[in-house]
């Protein structure tokens, strides 16, 4: 019998001779395995949820919950998992959806509408895209923003567009700084996490010149309470109290102590009135603007550099007097030329009363703030002038384009302030000033223009 060599040990290997390979254990096999199934089950999970709720998140737990387009999938897991209320679309069209994650092609599903309804929820239809303004709110919209959102009934509330970036982003960014009070770095920072690409220049001015309905301070919220003790007992805080207040079926009760409040120049008392005052009997809304009148008459009373300005102006510019709103009109011109910290106080609080709205009845007071190139006073809001701010809220309300370069560009808003100033110069009768014009459903809008343009033909 021939005798085998002994194996050589690893260092006295034979260069060049292949030696036996050596086999993974099996504890180590299964480990990878497990590793790699986890691997291709998360991809695939990952997928399936992306292709039914692309960019899922939740904004406000059991508030607000952001997205894609859902399928029926989705919308159905929206409903019944996340117990959402309202599903709000800000797509152009109703169109049909996908049924689910493997409904590939075109949608083979039913309306979105139709599938919602089923679901025992609410559909809401805000259509965008394409507007000057985009991807902001339509005037309309924007003020539906803070009814729906104001009333916990509507919650929790769903929002799509089609991507859940652009349009989905601006409203949850709105929600952050109206509600949750975010400061607006952090805002446009959790924006950006969502795709969002380029900034869009109104839209950038748009939220970081956006202010929120002022909330009492610690001292000021007895006195708030204490004013509508009688028919709301326990308030626990002050959001509780207007929803409340704006639910309550008798008008004229809560119209009673908003007004006593007012006429009793409590330091919250205008800004109680201007959330309250769209809801109130057309005779109450006359006297809260005579006080609001008084104070913008004199502005430097002790309450005037507070929140109560602002309310003011913005009472007035939209219920008051014709005399009043052009007391107001004078303020805001004259106030441009000085520079005294009291009045640039002054200023700042109504300027930020007068735009804090998208309705046709602030062009006039627009107008006066395209001549004012000063920087912005108040905080976080870059490099930008009052004259840019006035540029932004002149697209929204009439949505035509002023500004076009995207990214931007140097001169882009010195060009803009321009166009702005010769739409003025066309249009007149928008100087004029006049009370509250709710604004119309944007459709509506664009629908009367392209019959005034096509001659009617189109709609024959």
């Amino acid at each position: 019998m021939t005798k085998q060599p002994a194996s050589l040990p690893e260092s006295e290997a034979i260069p060049g001779e292949q030696q036996p390979r050596k086999r993974m254990c099996k504890p180590a096999r299964l480990a990878l395995s497990i590793v790699l199934i986890g691997a291709i089950s998360l991809s695939a999970y990952l997928a399936f949820w992306r292709a039914n709720l692309k960019r899922f998140a939740i904004v406000r737990e059991g508030v607000l919950i952001r997205s894609g387009q859902p399928t029926e999938f989705g919308l159905k897991h929206l409903v019944r998992y996340h117990g959402v209320k309202t599903i709000l679309s800000l797509r152009q069209e109703n169109d049909l959806i996908h049924i689910g994650a493997f409904d590939g092609g075109e949608p083979s599903g039913r309306r979105e509408s139709e599938v919602v309804s089923d679901l025992k929820a609410t559909y809401l239809h805000w259509p965008m895209g394409g507007e000057a303004y985009w991807p902001w709110l339509p005037p309309k919209q924007f003020e539906e923003f803070f009814e729906l959102f104001d009333n916990a009934e509507n919650l929790p509330v769903a929002v799509h567009c089609v991507a859940g970036r652009h349009r989905t982003g601006t409203l949850s960014a709105l929600y952050r700084l109206e509600y949750d009070r975010w400061p607006v770095d952090r805002v446009l920072k959790e924006i950006h996490s969502f795709d969002f690409g380029e900034p869009i220049p109104v839209q950038l001015v748009n939220l970081l010149t956006y202010t929120p309905r002022p909330r009492p301070s610690a001292d000021d919220w007895p006195v708030v309470r204490e004013q509508f003790a009688a028919i709301v007992p326990q308030s626990q805080d002050y959001e509780s109290l207007m929803q409340f207040l704006l639910r309550h079926e008798d008008r004229e009760l809560v119209a009673k102590y908003v007004v006593q409040g007012v006429e009793a120049k409590s330091p919250f008392g205008l800004t109680v009135a201007r959330r309250m005052i769209s809801t109130l009997p057309a005779v109450v809304q006359k006297r809260i603007a005579v006080a609001a009148g008084e104070l913008i008459a004199h502005p430097q009373r002790s309450s005037a550099l507070s929140a109560n300005l602002s309310a003011a102006a913005a009472i007035v510019a939209d219920f008051g007097s014709h005399e009043d709103q052009h007391i107001l009109f004078e303020l805001l011109t004259n106030h441009q030329t000085t520079m005294g910290s009291t009045d640039s106080q002054i200023y700042e609080s109504i300027v930020r009363g007068i735009a804090d709205r998208y309705t046709p009845n602030r062009l006039a007071y627009v107008r006066v703030l395209l001549n004012d190139e000063r920087p912005l006073a108040w905080p976080d809001t870059r490099s930008f002038r009052y004259c840019d701010l006035a540029v932004a809220r002149l697209t929204g309300i009439v949505n035509e384009r002023f500004v076009d370069e995207l990214p931007p560009v140097e001169g882009m808003w010195d060009r803009a302030v321009t166009s702005s100033k010769a739409w003025f110069d066309k249009n007149i009768d928008a100087q004029q000033l006049t009370q509250r014009v709710p604004p119309i459903e944007h459709r509506m809008a664009m629908d009367a223009l392209r019959l005034e343009q096509d001659g009617g033909d189109r709609f024959r």
